[in-house]
């Protein structure tokens, strides 16, 4: 029975995946309007994404992107966010947190979709890789904030299509993947700075190839141009991508680490009952 069931999932395995993102999918959508706003959206919303926005269609927008406490919170996926809102033309408040809610799940779906990808490449097994699906979609944490959180969520889900990219750039490297991953890689890293692991899991990669050529006497299997590629796109989109870096990249790049480091923000929180700093 245990056997039929299996052979019967095995013939309409791609019934199975689509019925899982269709219905994925449709729920999302239809609770979209259920949920509110996060802690930071309107500063992520003004004091980023517009920010910025004015800062590269504006004479007078420098200023104010220099002085802004939010200029090294990454504000790739909020000028996406923006762009949008722009096209759309959307004047209303609410008509603007929703767009912008139904943007930021879509990329989550998005990233599922490649993790799925992810787990089937890394198990060779398409059931291990949906329930991996589901078990990620069925976090409470993570499905809310998929709405809602245009900072974690869409880090996460970048990081996703990013391991992703990592892994096809490792498997095949050409000059055309080095550009792609460099681009996703960079957008990673301006949404969220730790997207900088990306580009330093695939220095290890690299290292753990020349190690096992070096002690097997084997052929290095590492494409140099389609490093060097990657090296010199990965930096010139991450620069693109954040407009700050255009006023100094070294020094805003590294002035972002360290704000990163320990947050000028000094509030208070309710934890369990009591407020923490």
């Amino acid at each position: 029975m245990y056997q039929q069931i299996l052979n019967l999932a095995e013939k309409g395995k791609k019934l199975i995946i689509l019925l899982f993102f269709a219905s994925f999918f449709i729920t999302s959508a239809c609770i979209l309007k259920d949920y509110g706003l996060n802690w930071d959206e309107e500063a992520q919303w003004k004091a980023n994404g517009d920010i910025v926005f004015n800062y590269i269609f504006n004479e007078d927008g420098k200023k104010l992107l220099l002085e802004s406490n939010e200029k090294y919170h990454g504000p790739a996926f909020e000028l996406v966010l923006i762009f949008v809102e722009k096209v759309m033309q959307l004047k209303d408040t609410r008509d603007v947190y929703l767009m912008r809610h139904a943007v930021t799940f879509l990329t989550f779906f998005i990233a599922v979709i490649f993790f799925y990808l992810l787990c089937k490449r890394c198990f060779k097994n398409w059931k291990l890789a949906l329930l991996g699906c589901v078990f990620l979609v069925l976090s409470p944490r993570i499905f809310a904030d998929a709405f809602y959180n245009s900072k974690d969520a869409v880090f996460l889900s970048l990081f996703i299509i990013g391991m992703h990219a990592l892994l096809v750039f490792h498997e095949n490297q050409t000059y055309k993947n080095a550009i792609l991953y460099a681009l996703i890689c960079a957008f990673t890293i301006d949404t969220r700075i730790m997207g900088i692991m990306l580009p330093l899991i695939t220095l290890g990669f690299a290292g753990l190839e020349f190690l096992y050529s070096l002690i097997y006497k084997k052929k290095l299997r590492i494409h140099i141009g389609s490093h060097l590629v990657f090296s010199i796109c990965l930096v010139l989109f991450t620069i693109l991508f954040w407009p700050v870096l255009w006023e100094g990249p070294l020094h805003h790049f590294k002035n972002a680490f360290v704000e990163m480091s320990k947050y000028h923000w000094g509030g208070f929180v309710l934890y369990r009952g009591e407020y923490l700093k």
